[in-house]
């Protein structure tokens, strides 16, 4: 399993601030949604994302694309249609490519807008966390 192809389709960024306008504290917030996977071929699915960087009251950026990704298509499917999720290993392969990729587009649309650059960049980690098996008291 594994990523094939990556496409932006749509690119919106916007600064709300004037020019030379100074800010103490800059609060960088990160969003990856996927909204919708479609099977692509017999073997692969296409996994389409929103990617929103929130300059909390300076800006905004927005891209929108696909990635294809080669896998089980019936069992990733089954599970969006479900359960709107897919398996761990995709998730962060996936989630990790859309970042990956989308921050290097919101440098550069940085430097153009006079934002400061998208930092620090998230890292993706969809694994399930093992349940404590103390029962919370601590005896001494």
């Amino acid at each position: 399993m594994s990523i094939r192809n990556f496409d932006i389709k749509e690119i919106e960024a916007r600064r709300f601030t004037g020019p030379g306008e100074r800010f103490s504290q800059i609060n960088v917030n990160f969003n990856v949604s996927i909204t919708n996977i479609e099977p692509a071929s017999e073997r692969a699915v296409n996994v389409y994302f929103r990617f929103t960087i929130n300059y909390a009251g300076i800006g905004l950026m927005r891209m929108e694309g696909a990635v294809l990704y080669e896998g089980n298509v019936l069992e990733i499917t089954e599970r969006w249609g479900n359960k709107h999720n897919m398996p761990e290993q995709m998730a962060n392969e996936v989630h990790g490519a859309v970042i990956n990729n989308c921050v290097v587009e919101a440098f550069i649309l940085a430097r153009d807008l006079h934002m400061p650059p998208p930092l620090p960049i998230p890292k993706p980690n969809f694994t399930k966390k093992e349940e404590s098996k103390s029962s919370g008291v601590e005896v001494m």
